[in-house]
């Protein structure tokens, strides 16, 4: 006679995440630890490289357990070759029920944690996540190439394990199925925003009268690194079709030298100006100040815009989006805003043209907040994520 298997109260949830050492990346954490039947425990890396410098682990609210353990290489990164000391022991003493892994496939450590399950009495079902949006390894690496050999070698190791691995994009799962994989794939991002950082109530910088920017001008800004790849050059070539009509704020960092150069060859010396070295918690202020919020990236050999964090922030603090049509953005705005195709500053400047409308802005604004609301809030993507671990638990009849 056979007895049926019993479920537990809890299932024990063991979740690795280098991204998680920095504190607002584990807000979805916070809601997930509400969910009843779920125990969650977090391992990150003691410390890693983040937002240009070192970055020491956050180590939670109480709500769920945080074990930082010393890395190898963690500290000088990247992300592809770090690993974990004590890492098979935490699990043999944990025993969880689901390891999630948000960390690409590719890595070392996805390797190294998925070893380390297999060799459990009772290996956990596994959880991946990837923001890969095109076919890895590239195409234009040639096939000798050491880096190749050695990444597509890990991630053709990790990848059968998998019971479920969430995609970032939509464009994942069709760069995933030429590998074989055919576990189930949903689209949820990584992290979304809290709604109490990240609305249109609060405080503002005062742009305008801090950087003597005119009040009659449209104020069109871009918040994000500084680099080619984010296609600020189409952004400048866009605005100063408009002449003193339009003023374009650039907050961030990176290579300031080549945004210079780009604006005096636009014309856009003088209607362009970059706020440098503003702090993570001040952004939002930012934000509220600007008109609309442009993301103009363009794809590249090897990357094409992942997700575009900043366009639900933007949204959520009540500001009117425009985004190129690189990789994931489209999908991020929806019918919240205008998309343009990448690289056409032509096509840019006529949606910055119709964004001079303020019954237009009030319109895109309202559909963005409640686009936010819908999909790209913390609580929401907790929600779906722990749907994801009922379903592979159910799967497997546990």
């Amino acid at each position: 006679m056979s007895i049926p298997q019993q479920s537990p109260s809890r299932y024990r949830i063991l979740i690795l995440s280098h991204s998680a050492v920095v504190d607002v990346y584990q807000d979805k954490l916070r809601y997930l630890a509400r969910e009843h039947d779920l125990e969650i425990t977090l391992v990150v890396p003691h410390v890693f490289p983040e937002a240009g410098g070192v970055v020491k682990a956050h180590l939670g609210d109480g709500s769920y357990a945080v074990v930082p353990l010393h890395g190898r290489l963690a500290q000088k990164g990247p992300q592809s070759k770090y690993t974990l000391r004590g890492l098979r022991r935490l699990m043999k003493r944990l025993q969880p029920h689901v390891l999630h892994l948000e960390e690409e496939p590719e890595s070392l450590i996805s390797l190294q944690a998925i070893r380390a399950a297999l060799s459990l009495r009772q290996p956990p079902k596994i959880v991946g996540f990837s923001w890969r949006n095109m076919y890895f390894p590239f195409a234009h690496w040639q096939w000798y190439k050491p880096k190749r050999i050695v990444l597509d070698l890990i991630q053709r190791m990790c990848l059968p394990h998998y019971d479920a691995l969430i995609c970032g994009s939509h464009e994942g799962p069709s760069t995933f199925a030429p590998l074989g994989v055919t576990c189930p794939m949903p689209i949820i991002p990584q992290y979304g925003i809290d709604p109490a950082r990240y609305s249109p109530e609060g405080p503002r910088i005062d742009i305008r009268s801090t950087y003597t920017i005119s009040h009659d001008s449209l104020v069109v800004g871009f918040v994000g690194r500084i680099m080619p790849m984010k296609g600020l050059d189409t952004l400048l070539e866009a605005c100063a079709v408009f002449g003193s009509n339009v003023h374009c704020v650039v907050v961030g960092r990176g290579d300031s030298d080549w945004l210079y150069t780009v604006a005096e060859r636009t014309g856009m010396t003088s209607r362009l100006t970059l706020i440098d070295g503003l702090a993570p918690a001040d952004v939002p202020s930012a934000m509220r100040s600007l008109d609309v919020m442009v993301l103009p990236s363009r794809t590249t050999a090897q990357w094409r815009e992942q997700f575009g964090r900043v366009i639900i922030e933007a949204m959520a603090c009540g500001l009117p989006v425009v985004g190129s049509s690189s990789g994931e953005i489209p999908y991020v705005i929806g019918d919240a805003g205008l998309v343009f195709p990448e690289g056409d500053a032509k096509s840019l400047a006529s949606c910055i043209e119709q964004m001079s409308n303020p019954d237009a802005r009030a319109a895109i604004r309202q559909r963005g907040l409640e686009r936010v609301e819908a999909h790209y809030t913390n609580q929401r993507i907790a929600a779906q994520i722990a749907q994801v671990y009922r379903q592979v638990l159910t799967n497997a009849g546990v």
